[in-house]
């Protein structure tokens, strides 16, 4: 460089499951991990629904990450959605625990949220377009010709 500083280059490799499971539980993902055993309680009595931004509130480090991945795990049950950017979202190991991940168009990541919720919003359908859903399938159905 002209400054006579050189550029040191710094990769983080993430730790191997072995490796995370060894380590103590972070205070970060424990509060974590609290939050979402108080949703799932509320969820449980009155349905409501809780959604924890991850990029805010509790400053996480990339081990925190690795930490809550694998104590939720990750579950059967993932989709993909394309509008306006990706968004994945795959429920975890624990049912009605959503990891959501959005990204914008040139793929970088702009949210990554944990959901509680028996179905996130993102994958129901809006009730403003059942009708329109109802009157396509009408149109198909009866351009077929019947079985003889």
């Amino acid at each position: 460089m002209s400054d006579g500083v050189a550029a040191i280059r710094v990769a983080v490799e993430p730790l191997s499951a072995a490796a995370i499971a060894t380590l103590p539980l972070a205070p970060a993902v424990a509060a974590l991990l609290q939050e979402i055993e108080a949703a799932l309680a509320q969820l449980q009595t009155d349905d409501r629904e809780t959604t924890i931004d991850l990029g805010r509130g509790i400053p996480l480090l990339p081990v925190h990450y690795q930490q809550l991945q694998h104590h939720l795990g990750r579950g059967e049950v993932s989709a993909q959605l394309d509008s306006l950017g990706q968004s994945e979202l795959f429920e975890t190991a624990i049912a009605a625990v959503w990891w959501i991940r959005h990204y914008a168009p040139d793929g970088a990541l702009i949210a990554e949220l944990i959901t509680i919720s028996r179905c996130p919003t993102l994958l129901q359908t809006p009730r403003e377009e059942l009708a329109a859903a109802r009157l396509a399938l009408q149109m198909v159905t009866q351009s077929i010709e019947p079985f003889r």
